[in-house]
């Protein structure tokens, strides 16, 4: 069903009785999203609904909150999943792209701005869920806001050292690449960072302290206890060979970041070049730590033989897996056409390592990329890099600099790791 067919039941329109979203506090805004949401979910969905499940930040009380006007925005996505009853039809993508445009709307209509997204779920898929950051967070902060409130129940109780590192390194990567998205979408202004460039790195420095410290067995479930956590460490810690850093200075970026996070007061004053070169040299030495760690990789070997101890790591399996979800998403003509490429990088690893491992070392030189003023970047050749991606969208494009291989680089990380673990 595509979105231009899909019909908004007439009673979830109009605003929100009693809304004025310029002066919502941070729970009023929170009640008005799940409300409307919620009005939305059960009118399409009837009894085919079991519950309303809210994660993430706005789940943590942690939601970024600016208000300009009349207008209140939450800055990142207001998560939902929707948990249909077992045996039920699940809303396909599209029809969940529009409830979550209804949804939308409905809260534009009261003054406030805000991004839903939504997954539909089975009541089953509580209790299988693995030892990752995510279900220790919904375990803990997960809110259910519609229907049966015993489905958090079915989540197993981990303990933070029982927590994947794999899952945690894979969070850090997302992380920078979500760095060079907003490279894609925006300009550096001389030594100014845009205000959307500059979120990315706060969030960069968030899941960078994520990341770690579900290493060192001691994840916490919301922003701020984790601060708190990586404080404790900092005063706690000596110098060591067995640390990615001091974490003294970084527990400091830390805070200063999740008190920006949290508040909205001083998000788009720390816009300087040098806040986006300092956590690009952190994540570079936490990443060479933490892959270090799961792959036993040392920073001498070549970006090639980096991907592939990685590669080493997975079994025939899981490498079968990640090729299958690539084809499939990518569509068999496509595949036929690609096989033989494909078959040379699966020798290497999957389709998400080689993303993972290309984007890692663009990162590492963006500082230098961006004071560069010569777009071409002659200095660097691109090729090499580029050539390890999945699919290569420019292969055209014979000039490579650093922009098109961003380009790339953001196209196979939406196109084929998103809504997968493969």
């Amino acid at each position: 069903m595509s979105d231009e067919v899909f019909l908004v039941p007439v009673n979830t329109a109009g605003t929100i009785p009693g809304i004025g979203a310029a002066g919502l506090r941070a729970e009023e805004l929170r009640k008005a999203i799940c409300d409307a949401t919620s009005v939305v979910c059960t009118s399409f969905l009837g009894l085919r609904l079991q519950a309303l499940v809210l994660t993430g930040s706005l789940a943590r009380e942690e939601a970024t909150i600016t208000r300009k006007g009349r207008t209140t925005t939450l800055v990142g996505d207001a998560d939902f999943l929707i948990v249909v009853e077992p045996n039920a039809a699940h809303p396909s993508e599209a029809e969940l792209r529009a409830l979550a445009g209804a949804a939308e709307r409905r809260l534009s209509e009261s003054g406030i701005s805000v991004h839903v997204g939504l997954g539909a779920v089975s009541p089953s898929y509580f209790s299988k869920l693995p030892a990752r950051g995510f279900t220790y967070e919904l375990k803990n902060c997960g809110k259910v806001v519609w229907g049966s409130q015993e489905i958090l129940g079915r989540i197993p109780r981990y303990d933070a050292a029982e927590l994947s590192q794999e899952d945690a390194w894979r969070t850090l990567n997302h992380r920078m690449i979500e760095v060079l998205m907003h490279i894609e979408n925006s300009v550096c202004l001389g030594e100014e960072l845009a205000p959307d460039l500059e979120y990315a790195v706060t969030k960069l420095y968030l899941d960078m302290a994520t990341s770690y410290l579900i290493f060192a067995g001691l994840y916490r479930p919301t922003y701020a206890a984790r601060a708190r956590e990586l404080r404790t460490l900092a005063a706690e810690a000596v110098e060591s060979s067995q640390l990615p850093f001091a974490l003294e200075q970084f527990s400091e970026r830390v805070s200063e970041c999740t008190e920006r996070k949290l508040t909205g007061v001083g998000l788009g004053v720390n816009r300087s070049f040098a806040f986006l070169e300092e956590a690009v040299g952190y994540a570079r030495k936490l990443w060479d730590w933490e892959t270090g760690r799961l792959f036993g990789i040392n920073r001498k070997m070549t970006v090639k033989s980096v991907i592939a101890a990685m590669g080493r790591r997975q079994n025939f399996t899981e490498r079968l897996r990640g090729w299958a979800s690539l084809a499939r998403r990518a569509g068999w003509t496509a595949a036929s056409r690609s096989w033989a490429r494909w078959a040379r990088l699966s020798v290497i690893a999957t389709p998400r390592y080689l993303v993972y491992g290309v984007a890692s070392q663009l990162f590492w030189n963006l500082p230098h990329m961006l004071q560069n003023q010569n777009p071409s970047n002659a200095s660097f050749d691109w090729r090499p890099l580029r050539n390890l991606l999945p699919v290569v969208p420019s292969a055209g494009v014979q000039a490579v600099d650093y922009r098109s291989l961003i380009d790339d680089i953001v196209w196979n990380y939406k196109t084929f790791l998103i809504g997968t673990p493969a």
